[in-house]
């Protein structure tokens, strides 16, 4: 990579904020996904030179509300949904349950090799950001995206890392998604008595425990740390095009999946003066079962 594309402050109203067993903030596969959508896109506009190949993301959150409410602190969240019109019959129609929220994020989308004169930068942030805004983000409506810019990288490590954490800092008040698969294997070693060890330490981290039985201990870990999904895992062999029936289409292989969780971790954006922390990216081998989205947050912890 040889640069990046930042849009700054997208306001998001009713994103989805339901992902497998867990609710909040929408899953990383809608950022990834946003991104793709905008590369292709991109490429339909026919200019050679805006035709941009965007390699990873990150995701800085500036603000969520999830349109849920409880009775108590330790109730549970009950989601805010809407009240449709009545039936013929006067009776109220069914409806499916939707988790909703309004969120203001800042996207940023590594590029490589771009190559465009400078006289051609403007024109192409002012195309982004057209295209950007006519596009939905975890299936939330954009309503505002306060800019678009394409920021060049400099050459040399150290100009690098200064010039990152800069751009990191003006995303300041924020928090950026890395993360944390290391942090679940350690801490299911505490849980070795129970049957599944992995998914009893995931579960720890998503629970608000009102009385407790054993002396209230921290976590031996710091930082802001909550369960995510990260993509998906095969349950089912690989069918052909055409083979499974009302698929959404008869040209693409088709195979059912569950989704994939580890643990996410927050963080302040003005930590960071390497992109790689805090990219991610699809992770997926011909013939693997997992369709994943990686961040490799942990190797740079023993730098």
């Amino acid at each position: 990579m040889n640069a990046f594309l930042l849009l700054r402050n997208i306001t998001v109203e009713n994103a989805n904020a339901i992902a497998g067993q867990t609710w909040g903030f929408p899953a990383i596969t809608h950022f990834l996904g946003f991104g793709h959508a905008l590369q292709r896109k991109l490429a339909e506009q026919g200019q050679e030179e805006f035709k941009l190949q965007f390699s990873g993301c990150a995701v800085i959150c500036h603000q969520l509300d999830v349109q849920s409410q409880q009775a108590n602190a330790y109730s549970e969240h009950v989601f805010s949904l809407t009240r449709n019109p009545l039936t013929k019959e006067e009776k109220s129609p069914s409806f499916v349950e939707e988790g909703r929220a309004r969120m203001k994020v800042s996207v940023l989308l590594t590029i490589e090799k771009l190559d465009i004169y400078e006289d051609d930068m403007e024109r192409l942030e002012a195309l982004i950001l057209n295209l950007a805004q006519t596009q939905r983000l975890a299936g939330g409506l954009i309503t505002h995206i306060q800019k678009a810019r394409v920021v060049e990288l400099n050459d040399g490590t150290n100009d690098q890392q200064e010039q990152v954490n800069f751009w990191m800092r003006t995303l300041l008040p924020g928090y950026l998604l890395v993360a944390r698969p290391q942090l679940l294997r350690e801490q299911s070693e505490h849980f070795d008595g129970q049957a599944n060890p992995v998914f009893s330490a995931w579960l720890d981290n998503s629970t608000l425990q009102r009385n407790a039985d054993k002396t209230i201990q921290a976590k031996n870990y710091p930082g802001w740390v909550r369960p995510i999904v990260t993509g998906y895992r095969a349950i089912s062999p690989l069918y052909d095009p055409g083979e499974v029936a009302k698929s959404r289409d008869a040209e693409t292989p088709v195979r059912f999946v569950e989704y994939a969780y580890t643990l996410g971790e927050w963080l302040s954006p003005h930590r960071i003066n390497r992109l790689e922390q805090v990219l991610w990216h699809y992770d997926h081998e011909p013939g693997s079962d997992w369709y994943v989205c990686k961040n490799h947050y942990e190797q740079f912890l023993t730098e």
